[in-house]
């Protein structure tokens, strides 16, 4: 059985074709990015809809997945948006932060082993800046993820994502949606 599999894998290695896009042996292919441009220039919008719809991600799964597990070096949401250098960059600030709240706790204590904290207000500051940084972390995670279907958007139409807005008018007491669409570039 094992000679069986290892001719079929040497035989289809044989017929294996090299794709269109794929750097030719003297390196890349100075010609990428134009080709990739000139890629999206030629495809319908029917297509650019179905290549948008497929590589984008989702900005509330990025901040569940974030919210699942709050703990430093544990960025579920910027992994899944592809951006671990910012969460490691703000899980820094909160390992820096709580190291300055270990740093400048001094106690005082007296001789019925009462403890005192000198820089109790210090101490509180620092707590709530690491709740902060912790929130801020949610909520960076969804903007981020907003930020790359942007781009996203933009490299592939070429032009600016429509808006839609939500609001209520209390003139006839019903919701009014609208929608916004750039015409120029």
């Amino acid at each position: 059985m094992k000679k069986y599999i290892i001719f079929t894998l040497l035989i289809s290695l044989c017929f294996m074709q090299r794709g269109e896009n794929r750097p030719h042996r003297g390196g890349d292919n100075p010609n990428k990015d134009n080709k990739k441009q000139n890629q999206f220039q030629i495809m319908s919008d029917e297509a650019k809809q179905l290549f948008y719809q497929t590589e984008k991600i989702s900005p509330e799964q990025a901040f569940l997945y974030q919210l699942s597990l709050p703990l430093p070096f544990v960025n579920l949401g910027y992994a899944y948006s592809d951006n671990w250098a910012r969460g490691i960059k703000w899980d820094l600030a909160i390992i820096g932060a709580i190291l300055l709240g270990d740093y400048i706790e001094d106690e005082e204590c007296d001789q019925f082993n009462l403890c005192i904290s000198k820089n109790q207000d210090a101490q509180d500051v620092i707590g709530f800046a690491i709740i902060g940084l912790s929130i801020y972390k949610m909520v960076d995670v969804y903007q981020t993820a907003e930020r790359y279907n942007n781009k996203l958007f933009r490299k592939t139409f070429g032009r600016k994502k429509p808006s839609f807005a939500l609001g209520y008018s209390s003139d006839i007491q019903s919701p009014l949606l609208s929608m916004s669409i750039p015409l120029n570039k």
